[in-house]
C-alpha cells in the first residue's frame, strides 16, 4: 500500500501553552480547506509521536507499553482518501484502505452530522492484550487514560494550528 514519510513536526506553536488551554474549543463546523501533510504530521506527532533519540513518546504510557495505535482517516487532505495507520517510530503513515469511508463513519458515530463534514479523523485504539497481560483487567483503565492523554494532545495541536476539532466518544461498538 501507499507509504508516506511525514514532514518533521513543528516544535513550536503560535500560542503559549496557557493560551492553548484558554483557546481550545470543540468545533463542529469545518472549512473545506484541505489539511496539509505538515498539519497531519503535527497532529499525529502530538498524539503518539516518538521523541527522537529517546525511548519516550509524546503521550504517557503505563509501564511504557505504548499500547495505543493511531489511524488517520483522510477525506479532504493532501493524502489520498482512505485509512492510514501511523508508525510513530518512523513518523510515517501507511495506507491500509484506499476509499472514502466517511459515510460509514457518520453511521458508526451515531449519525452526528459534523462527522460527514470532516476533512479527516484520527481514531485512537489500544492493543488491550498488551496492557492487560501486564496489569490484568485494570489495564483497560490505563488504556482509557492513555487514549485521553493522546486525544488531549491532538486537540492542543489542532488549536495551535487553527484546525477545528471535535472529540467523539459516541459510536456503535458493533
Amino acid at each position: 500500500m501507499n507509504l508516506i514519510k511525514l514532514p518533521q513536526p513543528k516544535k513550536k506553536g503560535i500560542f503559549s501553552f496557557e493560551e492553548v488551554l484558554i483557546k481550545r474549543r470543540t468545533i463542529r463546523e469545518f472549512s473545506d480547506q484541505k489539511i496539509s501533510l505538515n498539519e497531519i504530521s503535527n497532529l499525529l506527532y502530538a498524539g503518539m509521536g516518538k521523541i527522537k533519540n529517546t525511548e519516550f513518546f509524546t503521550t504517557p504510557s503505563a509501564a511504557k507499553l505504548n499500547s495505543l495505535k493511531l489511524y488517520f482517516i483522510s477525506e479532504n487532505t493532501e493524502a489520498q482518501p482512505g485509512i492510514y495507520v501511523y508508525h510513530p517510530g518512523k513518523h510515517e503513515i501507511e495506507q491500509i484502505y484506499k476509499e472514502s469511508l466517511i459515510d460509514d463513519f457518520f453511521l458508526a458515530c451515531v449519525g452526528q452530522p459534523w462527522v460527514s463534514e470532516m476533512s479527516a479523523m484520527i481514531l485512537i485504539s489500544s492493543d488491550l492484550p498488551v496492557i492487560t497481560e501486564k496489569f490484568g483487567e485494570r489495564g483497560k483503565n490505563y488504556a482509557f487514560l492513555e487514549a485521553g492523554h493522546c486525544a488531549q494532545n491532538i486537540l492542543f495541536s489542532s488549536t495551535t494550528q487553527n484546525i477545528g476539532a471535535v472529540p467523539i466518544a459516541a459510536f456503535y461498538e458493533d
